[in-house]
């Protein structure tokens, strides 16, 4: 059987966060939860933020609801393709399978969970700081901060490696 779609999987068994601050990043760390929509992205993703980010485990975020958005693939059939998703589980039902189609932001390989999404720090492989937040600020008082708040996360001073993006030819 052809698929009609195409989304990014967390084929490492990770998606990950960017922030635009350490600011922002502490404090998503502190509350645990998006106070909107949670965006999130697989290592195949680009998105513009460089302030640090969260890599979290993937099964626990689909656990609480976070989804892959869907591309049709050149020439596929939109119909098609929400049965085929539907058939494998990925989504719960016709109006999920709606909530998660993109048409646009291919490139940033995305996965989206309801807005005020809470999480544990359980959740959570590793945090990165990024590099302009390390040429701001001082960075042993930002490494002490994070290691004092949360000792049982891993803290990363480089940005996880990418991946390509296994839909662009396929999608675009």
């Amino acid at each position: 059987m052809i698929k009609h779609y195409c989304f990014c999987p967390a084929d490492d068994g990770f998606l990950y966060v960017e922030t635009p601050s350490y600011k922002y990043l502490l404090n998503l760390l502190l509350t645990q939860r998006w106070r909107g929509t949670a965006h999130l992205r697989t290592r195949h993703g680009r998105v513009p933020y460089s302030g640090g980010g969260i890599i979290f485990k993937a099964v626990n975020l689909y656990l609480r609801g976070v989804k892959p958005l869907w591309f049709l693939k050149n020439g596929g059939d939109y119909d098609i393709a929400s049965e085929q998703l539907l058939a494998k589980g990925i989504y719960d039902d016709t109006w999920d399978t709606e909530l998660h189609y993109e048409e646009q932001y291919i490139k940033e390989c995305e996965w989206k969970g309801p807005s005020g999404l809470q999480f544990d720090i359980s959740d959570i492989d590793s945090i990165w700081i990024g590099l302009p937040t390390q040429r701001s600020h001082d960075i042993s008082k930002i490494l002490a901060e994070l290691s004092e708040l949360f000792p049982e996360i891993p803290i990363l001073l480089e940005e996880p490696l990418k991946a390509d993006n296994p839909c662009i030819d396929l999608c675009l």
